[in-house]
């Protein structure tokens, strides 16, 4: 089973978004999602986040989720 992760970055620009990033990445070549956020995060000048939208393959519980399918623990305040 192939596990990748697809990140995409816009931003609002006259009430459209405007795409500055997509990249997908295999997920076994990160030991945890805040490293591979970092790595997408590293070439791309976009000033503060405001939001954020994750689709993971685990339960939420208060706002965290340890996957199902990779060691990875995501954390809201970590994100």
């Amino acid at each position: 089973m192939v596990q990748k992760t697809i990140l995409a970055l816009f931003k609002i620009e006259d009430g459209a978004f405007l795409s500055l990033k997509k990249q997908q990445y295999s997920s076994r070549n990160y030991q945890t999602f805040t490293e591979l956020l970092a790595s997408f995060l590293s070439d791309v000048d976009c000033g503060q986040i405001m939001a954020a939208c994750i689709g993971v393959a685990g339960p939420i519980v208060n706002g965290d989720c340890e996957t199902t399918n990779l060691p990875w623990v995501l954390t809201k305040k970590a994100i």
